[in-house]
């Protein structure tokens, strides 16, 4: 990420006492992400799909939280993916939903059952790897994000808003997916409060 990027993040951040957050990839912003929140009572949760990378990181920085999990989906698969996300959007795939139970292929529900409880204000999307067909893309990413962020449980009069940053978005896989968003409103208003970082 560029340095405006990364300060658009933190100013962000930095309007929260307590910020929880949630990023999914490890990047060279991984200490920067972690630090940005050090000093709070937040919670900064890392998710990424190489469990060798979360380990050294962990070596490393012992106070950083991470873990892996496999993404099914794969950018090969995306158009196929959308569709099948469109029409079970009243059903499987619902906008609104509890994660650990969802059917949906898109959703992933395989992280420690906390996350799925945790108010995220801030949710950064890097990964997982989109740039090749056998990648997992981040679809699956975005929608798991959008999930999260529409079912934010407000406490104590805190911000009902969670910002949701997703970087690298002129790919041609996060193109489709915002036609998509403007045409069909899939996946469409947790993407409103946030913002596209290129």
């Amino acid at each position: 990420m560029t340095s405006p990027q990364l300060k658009t993040i933190a100013d962000v951040i930095r309007h929260y006492p307590n910020p929880n957050i949630l990023v999914f990839g490890l990047t060279h912003e991984t200490p920067f992400f972690h630090a940005v929140n050090f000093n709070g009572n937040g919670r900064t949760t890392f998710v990424d799909e190489n469990s060798y990378f979360i380990s050294k990181l962990e070596e490393k920085h012992p106070t950083i939280e991470a873990y892996d999990v496999t993404f099914t989906t794969k950018v090969s698969e995306l158009k196929d993916n959308i569709r099948y996300a469109k029409t079970e959007v009243r059903k499987e795939c619902k906008p609104v939903q509890n994660l650990l139970f969802s059917e949906c292929k898109l959703a992933i529900n395989d992280l420690p059952n906390y996350v799925y409880d945790v108010t995220w204000d801030v949710i950064i999307i890097d990964g997982p790897r989109g740039y090749a067909p056998n990648a997992p893309g981040r679809l699956s990413v975005i929608f798991t994000a959008g999930v999260l962020a529409r079912s934010k449980k407000v406490k104590n009069g805190g911000n009902s808003k969670t910002h949701v940053f997703v970087h690298e978005f002129e790919r041609e896989v996060f193109a489709a997916l915002a036609e998509t968003d403007k045409k069909d409103n899939f996946l469409a208003p947790p993407l409103i409060c946030g913002s596209y970082i290129g």
